[in-house]
């Protein structure tokens, strides 16, 4: 965006400190919102939010990576790097990700969700997944659902709502609970929609969860993995 605008860079961080304020403005001391901030280019508002009460998302990717590699400051030791993190700060990462991508090329990239999916657990830091197989390649129905059941398979998958709880609407936790465990790609709709419609759709569910992902115990390892077309839960590393 600097760059399209032909701003100097240097304004990146300024913009970001504007954006928290903005964030912190709206929240008003209420829980459920929060911000993605990254270390290198947005310092200041990142430290700044500490003990803001905001979730705060720090990118952990380098942008446009693929196979997916993180940031520098990461590398080679995830887990010594992750030490350094408060627990407050929750560990995003995008993953440009497609079901058609060749052999070597789904390897690497396994490699480095697996060590920085351990990396994280270890230092109870939570982890947020997004997947984006749009960027790279033709996307059908089953193409994220595909994705998920592949990352499912490298053992990083939600914890399931406890089916019946409260908040699980529509009856997505035994959905999601059955589907592992076929190891079957997920479906696009929890196919109770008739129980969810003071909601709406089941996709409009999933982004209200995920605009509460926010909420939960500090302190206790879990993950969060996000579908940009339609699964969006509280998640948890097995």
């Amino acid at each position: 965006m600097a760059d399209e605008t032909g701003v100097s860079r240097d304004r990146i961080g300024r913009f970001k400190e504007l954006c928290l304020e903005a964030a912190l403005r709206v929240a008003a001391g209420r829980p459920g919102h929060g911000i993605l901030c990254d270390d290198r280019l947005g310092r200041r508002a990142l430290h700044a939010a500490a003990g803001s009460g905001l979730w705060i998302g720090r990118p952990a990717e380098y942008p446009g990576s693929r196979p997916l590699r993180l940031e520098p400051d990461l590398e080679p030791d995830y887990g010594s790097a992750l030490s350094q993190w408060p627990l407050e700060q929750v560990v995003k990462v995008l993953c440009l990700y497609h079901p058609d991508d060749d052999a070597d090329l789904k390897a690497a990239q396994d490699a480095t969700l697996i060590r920085l999916a351990r990396a994280a657990r270890a230092n109870r830091l939570e982890l947020f997944l997004e997947i984006t197989p749009s960027r790279v390649g033709r996307v059908t129905d089953t193409t994220t659902a595909e994705v998920i059941a592949r990352i499912y398979s490298l053992s990083i998958y939600p914890r399931l709502v406890e089916a019946g709880a409260d908040g699980d609407r529509c009856g997505l936790g035994e959905r999601l609970r059955r589907n592992h465990q076929e190891r079957s790609p997920l479906p696009r709709d929890c196919g109770s929609r008739s129980r969810c419609v003071s909601r709406g759709s089941c996709r409009e569910f999933c982004r209200r969860r995920a605009s509460r992902t926010g909420q939960g115990l500090r302190g206790r390892p879990h993950d969060i993995l996000r579908c940009r077309r339609c699964l969006a839960v509280r998640s948890h590393r097995r």
